[in-house]
């Protein structure tokens, strides 16, 4: 995620070499998880203001035909005021993939 403070962007909001060096190996190893299993797999680590809108277009681009979201744990007020991403990226993808997501 990239933040902003003032209407500037911020540095300080980005994500640190090591948190992103964790997040590439965690989709790495769900990649070879899903090609050890015989499924055709790609993944990759986006930093952006809007998740839905940044996976649906990478989506689209790439024809997949289904999308997995680890959707955050987050609680029903904190959705509302923030906004749901699984719903957003359902809405975003408009049935041209199938969308699986679980909570953490």
């Amino acid at each position: 995620m990239h933040g902003y403070a003032m209407g500037m962007p911020n540095p300080g909001l980005l994500p640190t070499r090591k948190e992103k060096g964790a997040q590439e190996d965690i989709v790495a190893a769900a990649i070879r998880r899903l090609q050890g299993w015989g499924v055709a797999a790609d993944g990759q680590v986006v930093i952006t203001r809007n998740p839905a809108k940044s996976v649906a277009a990478v989506a689209v681009r790439r024809a997949a035909g289904h999308v997995v979201l680890q959707a955050p744990a987050s609680s029903r007020w904190r959705r509302v005021v923030e906004g749901d991403p699984v719903r957003s990226l359902r809405r975003r993808l408009r049935g041209r993939c199938e969308l699986q997501s679980w909570s953490s």
